[in-house]
Order: structure tokens, then sequence, then C-alpha cells
């Protein structure tokens, strides 16, 4: 099964798919996509209504 994530500025959804989907449509490197993904990366951005995150989805 194919991991899913979306990619959030702010509230406001941007893009979900795979993690390479996510970092083309972003135009940025995989590698930075894995890091928006990091705890670490979240508690930096915390309270930040412009900060672009990704979160991985449940299904």
């Amino acid at each position: 099964m194919v991991k899913q994530y979306a990619a959030y500025r702010g509230d406001q959804l941007i893009v979900t798919g795979t993690l390479l989907t996510v970092a083309m449509s972003l135009g940025i490197k995989t590698r930075s996509a894995c890091w928006l993904c990091t705890p670490t990366a979240h508690k930096r951005r915390k309270g930040s209504k412009k900060a672009l995150l990704i979160y991985r989805v449940e299904d």
C-alpha cells in the first residue's frame, strides 16, 4: 500500500498524494518534503499561520 500525504499552509489544504507527488507539486525536493513531515519541523513551526507542513494521511 502506498503512503499518502497532505500538504497544508496554515489551515489550507494545498495538495494530497504520494510524497513524490506532493514534493513535485510544491516545487521542492523530496528530501525537503520528508523534513516537513517530521515532528521536529512541526514543533518549530507551531502556531504559524503561514507555515508549510506535510502530514501523513492514515487510512
